[in-house]
């Protein structure tokens, strides 16, 4: 009895801790606490205690943990793997339950979003991890797998990407992710499948033709060609003001345009725009351009670039002298 009425200094009770730490009981020596703590009366002051440690644990519900309790909590589990009876104790004891299920179903807000955007930025996981991560999710099925965005999403998310510019770095970055990739057969056939297929909006043909009309008055960051860039310096040592790539008449974006005399100019690769490749498409389709622009009241002059190679000098004087009969 007296035994059991000692009361241990904090010392005594630190030491014991430090000596416990890390010491795993054996399944007997747990029953046999279990066995002593049955039937055990508490006091008064013992209860008083235990309620009053329960009811701050309670308070401190919601709270973030400091820095210094998250990084005790991870020493105390490092090393700890929990055994397969342990984790299906847990998984009985959380049926039910709505607080173990957390925030499961909730939108998270968007503050929350931009948190655990800041704090997810930067990391790079080891190849070990992503081995890990890779391991883990096989077999698993997509989460979006056999389902479809809603019109109000697809709207969302047309908007989030509209005027969304890609610096260098991350085409780069894009680009080297990509590089040495090889698709399998089967991964070929079914994206080839999913862009022939004719359901949905984005296959439709009032898309593609939106699409087209959207992509004309975009200016792509590409580098003009050879002859291209021959015309332009020629034009510009004769101190001549042009526009490179300007969308004209909802159809085509001219190599050389002087929009004030309503001048279009198209340098040609001999190869490209001749009438045998691909069995005349870019011809037929150059011979279209040419003659919506004439009805919309525009000049057009085509250049090969056997032409321009030739004498760049000529190809010039010809495009000075439709510039001059519109002066004068």
């Amino acid at each position: 009895m007296t035994l059991l009425k000692r009361q241990f200094s904090e010392e005594h009770r630190r030491n014991l801790s430090k000596a416990l730490k890390g010491k795993q009981r054996s399944e007997e020596h747990r029953q046999n606490l279990s066995k002593a703590h049955k039937r055990k009366h508490l006091s008064e002051e013992h209860r008083k205690k235990i309620s009053e440690t329960m009811k701050e644990n309670r308070n401190r519900r919601g709270k973030p943990h400091s820095k210094e309790a998250r990084r005790r909590m991870s020493e105390a589990h490092k090393g700890k793997s929990l055994s397969e009876e342990h984790k299906k104790k847990i998984s009985e004891s959380l049926k039910g339950n709505k607080r173990g299920r957390g925030n499961k179903g909730k939108p998270r807000s968007e503050e929350t979003k931009r948190k655990i955007s800041a704090a997810r930025l930067g990391i790079q996981f080891s190849d070990e991890t992503k081995r890990k991560m890779s391991e883990a999710r096989k077999g698993s099925i997509p989460w979006m797998k056999g389902r479809h965005h809603s019109e109000e999403t697809k709207r969302k998310i047309r908007e989030k990407r509209k005027n969304q510019v890609f610096t260098e770095e991350h085409r780069q970055n894009l680009s080297k992710a990509l590089k040495g990739r090889k698709f399998s057969e089967e991964h070929k056939r079914r994206m080839s499948e999913a862009h022939l297929n004719p359901k949905g909006y984005h296959q439709s043909k009032a898309f593609k033709q939106e699409a087209r009309a959207r992509r004309l008055n975009q200016r792509f960051l590409r580098r003009d060609t050879s002859i291209e860039v021959a015309l332009q310096n020629e034009l510009s040592e004769r101190g001549m003001n042009y526009e490179t790539h300007l969308a004209v008449c909802g159809i085509c974006q001219p190599d050389i345009v002087f929009p004030g005399h309503k001048i279009a100019v198209f340098a040609d690769g001999s190869f490209w725009h001749s009438p045998t490749f691909k069995d005349g498409t870019v011809w037929r389709r150059d011979r279209n351009q040419d003659k919506v622009l004439k009805e919309q009241g525009w000049r057009v002059q085509r250049f090969w670039g056997h032409e321009i190679r030739k004498n760049v000098e000529g190809c010039v004087d010809k495009i000075m002298e439709e510039v001059g009969r519109f002066n004068g």
